[in-house]
């Protein structure tokens, strides 16, 4: 819903950059559009449309993208977004063909207390950590004690995610790589663990990382490192069962 909005009489945007299928009236005419696109999980849309009119398309552009391309046939060119965020793309009648690369790198948002978030595209990355799971009655969240049985079902249980890997762990976010599968279809659900095309590679190492009541405690300013260096991967938040997406700075570019 609303993927797709009118701009005008005869302009139409495509403002939530997901695949889609519309058909649309316009003030002289109709048109039919479809977009191909991996989004978020790629960078590329791919558009195919047949109109009886022309029209005014604009996509979307974010303001994370940089050096983005426009390819229609044997023309390809960079451009940049306008004051409005939006790139425009003058569609004759009849059918045409095009698609828009929206350029990006990995960039950092620097947190408080030496933390960063690391972003690629519209996705923020997570520190990947193997867990087991274990279940039990359902809790009070609070005081952690069982729930009244009137108050629940049996099948209502609460399950606990217990690392099996390190946690606590700081990045040198000077040495990232991006990696990237080889399949060409998304995996269905795409959230599940494991299941996003892309993911990061970072120069880390442990750290002393305290708790507080039980979890991770605010870190350090001035992080200790207690282990050697090793890769470690970052993957979209939203694949991460335990999520460690504030990770403190630290640099091991001289143990690298």
């Amino acid at each position: 819903m609303s993927s797709v909005v009118r701009k005008g009489q005869s302009g139409i945007v495509h403002q939530f950059l997901i695949p889609f299928s519309a058909d649309i009236t316009l003030a002289n005419g109709t048109t039919s559009i479809t977009c191909d696109t991996n989004y978020p999980f790629g960078e590329t849309l791919q558009y195919n449309v047949n109109t009886d009119t022309a029209f005014d398309f604009y996509i979307r552009v974010p303001s994370w993208s940089n050096a983005s391309t426009f390819t229609q046939g044997d023309k390809l060119l960079s451009f940049v977004a306008n004051e409005d965020g939006l790139f425009h793309v003058a569609v004759n009648a009849g059918i045409s063909n095009f698609s828009v690369n929206l350029g990006t790198e990995v960039r950092t948002a620097q947190r408080g207390n030496n933390t960063v978030g690391i972003y690629r595209g519209a996705l923020l990355y997570s520190l990947d950590i193997d867990f087991n799971i274990s279940s039990h009655q359902a809790l009070e969240f609070s005081t952690l004690t069982p729930l009244p049985t009137n108050e629940t079902v049996p099948q209502s249980v609460d399950h606990e995610y217990i690392p099996s890997t390190p946690w606590a762990v700081g990045i040198d976010p000077s040495q990232i790589t991006v990696r990237q599968t080889n399949e060409s279809q998304l995996k269905n659900p795409i959230f599940e663990r494991g299941a996003p095309p892309i993911y990061l590679e970072v120069t880390a190492s442990e750290i002393l990382w305290p708790l507080d009541q039980g979890t991770a405690s605010v870190p350090s300013d001035n992080v200790t490192v207690v282990g050697e260096p090793f890769t470690a991967r970052l993957i979209p938040y939203g694949s991460a069962k335990l999520h460690m997406a504030q990770l403190p700075v630290i640099d091991l570019r001289k143990n690298s």
